[in-house]
C-alpha cells in the first residue's frame, strides 16, 4: 500500500475603507490518493478530492471520489485498466473568489460529467 496526502488552507479578512465593512474569505483543499497492491501485477487506486471555501455568508464544498483498478500483463508489455469518475455523480463544480480591492465576491460553477465509466488498454515499447 502507498498513500499520497496533500492540504492547503488559507484566510483572508479584508476591510472596506469606505464603509469600514469587513469581507472575511477561507479556504480548505485536501487530497488523497490510496494505492492497493494485493497481488503482483494489480494494482487498486482510490482517491479523493474535497475542496471547501467559506465566506461571510455562504459556505461551498466540492468532493470528488474516483477508483481504478489496472492489471499489468508483464509479458507483452500491456495495461488494463478500468476507472470510474464522479462516484458521487456532482453535477457542478464550484469555485469563490473574494477581490481584495473592492471586496467582491464571485462565484463560478462550472457543469462537470457525470458519473462514467472507463476502459482503457496501454501499449509499453
Amino acid at each position: 500500500m502507498s498513500m499520497d496526502y496533500n492540504i492547503s488552507t488559507g484566510w483572508n479578512k479584508n476591510k472596506n475603507t469606505e464603509n469600514n465593512q469587513v469581507f472575511r474569505y477561507s479556504d480548505w483543499k485536501q487530497k488523497l490518493n490510496v494505492y492497493f497492491y494485493p497481488f503482483e501485477n494489480h494494482t487498486l487506486h482510490f482517491r479523493i478530492d474535497d475542496s471547501r471555501t467559506k465566506t461571510y455568508d455562504s459556505s461551498f464544498r466540492n468532493t470528488f471520489y474516483d477508483f481504478s483498478y489496472q492489471y499489468t500483463w508483464s509479458a507483452r508489455k500491456m495495461d488494463f485498466g478500468i476507472e470510474c469518475l464522479n462516484i458521487a455523480n456532482k453535477k457542478s463544480y464550484e469555485t469563490v473568489s473574494v477581490s481584495s480591492s473592492d471586496n467582491h465576491i464571485e462565484r463560478t460553477i462550472i457543469g462537470i460529467r457525470p458519473r462514467q465509466v472507463m476502459f482503457s488498454v496501454k501499449f509499453n515499447f
